[in-house]
Order: structure tokens, then C-alpha cells, then sequence
């Protein structure tokens, strides 16, 4: 409906760490930007007011903000990062209360929170009513319910701009912790209303899905520190009883090793709503399993990190139409031989359970699908001024006698100024893989506080320059331009063959005063 740009304005005041506040308003490629008959320019504004240690509260949060509990079993807004090359980093850790800054519009509270400190206890409030976007269905026997909300805030069309804010929600609850000389103990509890109800679409594999108007989850956490052992946990509960438990330890048993595991039993029923848990699921939900990291440094110039993750679903899944388990293992090594090279190869080797392509039966066994990928990643800095990456990485999907074969191929060139008032990345990257299932991921540099992960599939080319420039202490400005082309390969069948170009660029300007 709108035009196709995107754009996001930002501002932010802090008086030292005591006071924040600010705004962000963003309108998504696609969305409208006009005046009259309720729109109000952008698609999406966002305010906060923050303070902290102010007339003997520890902090106050008016209007966005975000809660961060335990583990994250019951509720996690803040940035979470689950399995990956940080191998021993497997507990959850953020302040209860912050300010929310991000232009994201859905996982976030609004409204008023409250955090106080007296002696060894440490508690937090806080109340939200916000206006989501949901697909609601409407029949003779349960009237208007929610069948999913919008969490990617995206209303560019007519239909998602008719559900834009059809769905109020309230929330509230609290956190209260205890510290003790070792460590801490926590009760939290967090409460939902709706609207509507929830009524999912009835499949087997949503059987325990969230049901009602409200909804409530309540969780003990504790951590412990002994020398050098440090264990945590977070035992929760949802209106049903329905039980899930994480526990953990990381531990540096010596100065070269460093351990992290972790176990988790999260029963089939267990729900709850913008948590983030250490699991292989999306969500803490229907899952059992145990983690192991393991990070050595032999010396200065090797590290070896890896991780074993053994999980089962104890019950169905979306495209899982049977109880099933998986396993996933992963190897990294990082070798310096001079303070100018750097050599990274990866392995991860992943089992996961999936129906096998193209089956509509309720009753059927899924089948263990294999994915390998292989990554040699190599860094050199010649200079003060420039560095030279380059990557390649190989990776393979099977199922039964099927299988679906990607690699992916880049080149960065890197240039910072001695006195830091400018910076350009440059980047040619091909990539080749048989279908959407072997795609290959890539992150990619880009203006101040932004980055994208691209995935890409196909076969084709993308190139593009990032460049920074300070003009002065107050003016920084940024520029993006990228270009794709990618083709289909020879074992992907579209309606439309040939190449899809793509030019795209960003512009960012920073003022400070």
C-alpha cells in the first residue's frame, strides 16, 4: 500500500547512568507514510523514560521497557543468543527491568515499571496494556477468537493494515530476589489477559497450545558461585501445572578449560508467552535435553571450542507428527600464528527429526533429517589501516536417498582511517545451493546499530560498500549500497526462471550534542 522505502528516526537523551529517555519512530518498506483518518506519519512510534537510583528506587521505566526472568522460561524480552560458537555461555544474564530501544513492535512491554532495593532483597513491579495485531476467526459456537498475532509488525497491505492494534492486551507481574554472599534466589510470576480468547487450529500437534482469555506462569531461579564452579536454575509452572525445569553449570576447572552444560525437561503442555529459554525449540516447550560446552586454550596462538546437544520432543511438532528425538555436535578451531593471521574451521554436524517431504497423513514417522556444513574462514591484517577476510563453506542436507548440496564464497576488503574518521567495508560474495533447505547464512557489516543475516539460496552474486565517515565530534554519516543477482539452480523448479536483481541501499546520519 505504501512506498518502498524504510525508514527509522531515532533519538536518545542519558544524563550519565540516572536518566534516559527518547523516542523511534519507523515506517517498514511497504508501510504508509501520511497524515489523517488515525495515521500519524510513521507506522510504528516507541517512547521511553528510564531512571535509575532515584530517591531511594533503584530504577522507573514509563512507557516501553522490557522484563527479563530467571532463565527465561516464562518471560525474556531482552537480546537472547541460544547455541552457537560462544560454546560455555549457556546461562541467561540481564537485568530484571531496561529500557526498550529497539524498533522491533512486538516483544516489549508499555506502561509503568517499578524496581526497589532494600538490604539483600531486590524487587520489581510493572503493569502494560498495549494494542497488538492478530488474525482473528469468528464462528457460531466460540464467537470472535485469536488464531496468531502479528509479532513482525509488518502492515503493508490492505488486509494486515485492517488487523493493525484489533487485539488489546494487559499484562502484569513481578520479581523478587533474594542475594545472599554466594549467590541469589528469586521468585518471579507473570499474568496475561486478552481481548479474545485463544483457539488455535485444531492439529494434533497443538494440542497444548495456549486456550483462553488469560493466562499465568509463575518460576523459582537461583545461581551459586564456589571458586570456580557457578550452577543456576529455573523451575516454572503454567495454569495447568504443567512443569518445565533448566538447570545448569559452568565452570573453569582449570585456566586453559572452561565448561558450561546444561539440562533441560520442559513438558508437553508447558506454555508461555515472549520467553526465551536455552532450548533447541522457538519456544521452552515440549523438549528434553542436555548440552555440554567445552573451551580449551592450549596456548596463545589455539583454541578449540565445541558443543554435544542430545534433545527429544516428547510430543508432536509442526512437521514432526510423531514423539522423535536429535542430536547436534559442533567443533571450532582458531589458530594465530602471527598477530596479523587468524584461521577459523568449523564443524557442526546436526539430526533432527521431520516428515518426510510432501506427506499429508496425520500418522506418519518422521524421518531423521542430517545437516553437515563445513566453513573455513581465513583473516589477514597486513596493516594499521586494512584488513582482508575471505570464507568458504560447504554445507549438505540429507533425507533418506535425498539430498540438497550449498556453498557459499566471499571476499572482504576492510579499510579504517589511522585517526578513526572513516571506515569502508567492501564484500563479492557467490553463492550456489540445489534448494531453500541448503541455504547458507552471512552476516553482514552495515551502518551504526544495525546488521542483517542473510540467508542465501540459489545461485548468484552479492556485492556491496559500507562506508563511515565522522565530519566532527557531533556528525557521523553512513552509507550502504548492495547489489544482488541471484539465478535458480539447476535442481530448483520456479515459475519464473532466470535471474532476480536487487539494488539496495541505506543512508544513516548521527547527531550528538
Amino acid at each position: 500500500a505504501g512506498s518502498p522505502d524504510k525508514i527509522l528516526m531515532r533519538y536518545r537523551y542519558q544524563f550519565r547512568n540516572l536518566l534516559q529517555y527518547g523516542f523511534t519512530a519507523e515506517k517498514d518498506a511497504g508501510e504508509y507514510f501520511r497524515f489523517g483518518n488515525g495515521n500519524f506519519g510513521m507506522d510504528f512510534y516507541s517512547f521511553h523514560l528510564f531512571m535509575r537510583q532515584t530517591v531511594g528506587i533503584e530504577a522507573v521505566a514509563l512507557g516501553d521497557f522490557t522484563i527479563q526472568m530467571g532463565q527465561g522460561l516464562i518471560q525474556f524480552q531482552g537480546m537472547a543468543f541460544k547455541k552457537g560458537a560462544e560454546v560455555v555461555q549457556v546461562k541467561r544474564q540481564s537485568p530484571v527491568l531496561k529500557p526498550y530501544t529497539a524498533s522491533g513492535e512486538y516483544n516489549f512491554h508499555r506502561g509503568v515499571a517499578v524496581s526497589l532495593k532494600k538490604g539483600s532483597w531486590t524487587s520489581t513491579v510493572f503493569a502494560s496494556y498495549r494494542r497488538l495485531s492478530a488474525t482473528l476467526n469468528e464462528d457460531a459456537v466460540s464467537g470472535r477468537t485469536i488464531s496468531s498475532v502479528n509479532t513482525y509488525g509488518l502492515h503493508r497491505t490492505e488486509l494486515e493494515i485492517s488487523r493493525k492494534g484489533n487485539l488489546e492486551q494487559w499484562c502484569g507481574g513481578g520479581a523478587a530476589k533474594f542475594h545472599f554472599g554466594a549467590g541469589d534466589i528469586g521468585v518471579n510470576a507473570v499474568a496475561w489477559s486478552f481481548g479474545y480468547p485463544w483457539l488455535k487450529d485444531k492439529f494434533p500437534y497443538q494440542l497444548y497450545a495456549v486456550r483462553g482469555d488469560k493466562w499465568i506462569n509463575a518460576s523459582v531461579d537461583f545461581s551459586c558461585t564456589y571458586r570456580q564452579v557457578h550452577v543456576f536454575g529455573e523451575f516454572a509452572l503454567d495454569p495447568q501445572t504443567d512443569y518445565a525445569v533448566v538447570a545448569g553449570i559452568m565452570m573453569a576447572p582449570d585456566r586453559k578449560m572452561s565448561v558450561g552444560m546444561l539440562y533441560r525437561n520442559i513438558s508437553s503442555g508447558f506454555q508461555s508467552l515472549m520467553s526465551n529459554a536455552f532450548t533447541e525449540n522457538s519456544t521452552p516447550s515440549n523438549e528434553q535435553g542436555f548440552y555440554t560446552g567445552l573451551s580449551l586454550k592450549p596456548d596463545l596462538k589455539w583454541q578449540i571450542d565445541g558443543y554435544a546437544d542430545w534433545f527429544k520432543f516428547p510430543w508432536l511438532k509442526f512437521r514432526v507428527n510423531s514423539p522423535a528425538a536429535g542430536s547436534d555436535y559442533f567443533v571450532n578451531i582458531t589458530h594465530k600464528p602471527t598477530r596479523k593471521v587468524e584461521i577459523v574451521l568449523r564443524y557442526r554436524y546436526e539430526a533432527k527429526p521431520l516428515n518426510p517431504s510432501g506427506t499429508k497423513e496425520v500418522v506418519v514417522v518422521p524421518e531423521s533429517v542430517i545437516s553437515e556444513s563445513v566453513r573455513l574462514h581465513i583473516g589477514y591484517q597486513p596493516g594499521k589501516i586494512w584488513e582482508l577476510r575471505w570464507r568458504w563453506e560447504q554445507k549438505r542436507l540429507s533425507a533418506g536417498n535425498r539430498y540438497s548440496d550449498g556453498f557459499l564464497w566471499y571476499q572482504d576488503i576492510r579499510f579504517k582511517s589511522p585517526a578513526f574518521r572513516w571506515n569502508l567495508d567492501i564484500r563479492v560474495l557467490y553463492a550456489e545451493t540445489d534448494s531453500w533447505d541448503s541455504r547458507l547464512y552471512a552476516y553482514e557489516n552495515d551502518v551504526l546499530n544495525a546488521g542483517s543475516i542473510s540467508a542465501f539460496s540459489g545461485k548468484g552474486w552479492r556485492l556491496y560498500l559500507n562506508w563511515g565517515y565522522k565530519f566532527s565530534r557531533r556528525f557521523r554519516f553512513w552509507w550502504k549500497v548492495g547489489y544482488s543477482g541471484i539465478g535458480k539452480s539447476d535442481a530448483i523448479e520456479t515459475e519464473a526462471p532466470g535471474e532476480s536483481k536487487k539494488l539496495d541501499a541505506k543512508i544513516q546520519l548521527q547527531v550528538l550534542w
